[in-house]
Parts: structure tokens; sequence; C-alpha cells
């Protein structure tokens, strides 16, 4: 009788370790799979966020280029009115082209950044080959800023050597400002 209880304990103890081991395969798998469906949610979500901060990119892309061509019709008008107006009101022109040039040098920054945080996400989910070309953009954006501020910068000495002309010395200081803040930014992006 004792043999086999003995037999009968063994049995039962077999028969809830194997369940323990299937219970357990069966929470693995459950975890398992909710692990891969969380991973794709996150890579899903990823890839919005960074197709989210290329929008941003693109639409600040616009705007900086909104000032740009601001900035050029102020210049033409300035070249206009050489022959005809006060050095004044040139330098005024001018001065207003440079600042132009300057907010779409500021448009251009956040453009880079924000390629920069796509780029970053890209990369996180995998994509490496989207990611390269956000930074590509990135890089581009950048140097943009840099030409923009010169060319900032250039329009700001032009407008003060107009006001130098006509003696109006509070405007010239102030061109002379500008140029100067272009330079120190300038300084600063290397």
């Amino acid at each position: 009788m004792r043999l086999k209880s003995h037999r009968l304990y063994q049995r039962r103890a077999g028969n809830q370790r194997s369940l323990r081991i299937f219970a357990g395969l069966v929470i693995a798998a459950v975890l398992y799979s909710l692990l891969l469906y969380s991973y794709a949610g996150e890579e899903q979500s990823a890839q919005h966020d960074a197709e989210q901060w290329e929008e941003i990119a693109k639409i600040r892309l616009e705007a900086a280029r909104g000032h740009e061509l601001q900035a050029e019709i102020k210049r033409e008008e300035a070249f206009k009115r050489k022959s005809t107006d006060s050095p004044d009101t040139v330098g005024d022109a001018l001065d207003g082209a440079g600042d132009e040039k300057y907010l779409a040098s500021g448009d251009y920054q956040k453009v880079s950044k924000h390629w920069k945080k796509a780029a970053e996400v890209y990369e996180t989910a995998g994509e490496t080959i989207k990611a390269k070309n956000a930074r590509g953009h990135a890089d581009t954006a950048w140097e943009a800023a840099k030409r923009t501020l010169r060319e900032g910068t250039f329009l700001h000495r032009m407008a003060e050597e107009q006001y130098a002309n006509v003696n109006n010395l509070a405007k010239k200081t102030a061109a002379l400002e500008k140029a100067a803040r272009n330079i120190e930014r300038l300084m600063k992006m290397r």
C-alpha cells in the first residue's frame, strides 16, 4: 500500500510540475506577444514623431524663404531709390533688408534643429537612411543660417554708410549694432 501511495504521490507531483511548466510557458508567450505589440506601437509612434518634426522643419523653411524674399525686395527698392531718394530713405530700405535676413537666419537655425530631432528619432527607430537624409537637411539649413547672417551684416553695413552720408547718428549706430550682433552670432555658430 505504501508503494502505491508513493507512486500516486509522484504522479501528482509530476502533474503539478508539468502544469506549472505549462502555465509558465503560456505566461511567457503572452508577455512576449505583448512586448512585440508594444514595440510595434513605439516604432509607429517614433515614425509619427519624426514625420511631425519634418513637417515643422518644412514650415519653418518656408518662413525663412519668405523672409529672404522680403529682404531681396527691400534691397532692390533701396537700389531703385538710390538715384531719386535721400540716402536716409535708402538706408532704411537696406536696414530693413538686413533685418529680414536676420529673421531668415533665425528660422533656418530652427529648421536645422527640427531636422536634427527628426534624425534622432529616425536613428532610434532604426531608419538609418531617413536619419542620414534628415541630417543632410539639417546641415544645409545650418549653412543657410550662416549665409543669411553674413548677407544681413553686409546690408546693415551698407545702411550704416547711407546714414553716415546724411549724418543720422542714431540710425547709423543702430545699423552698426545690428551688424555686430550678426557677427557675434556667426562666431557662436562655428
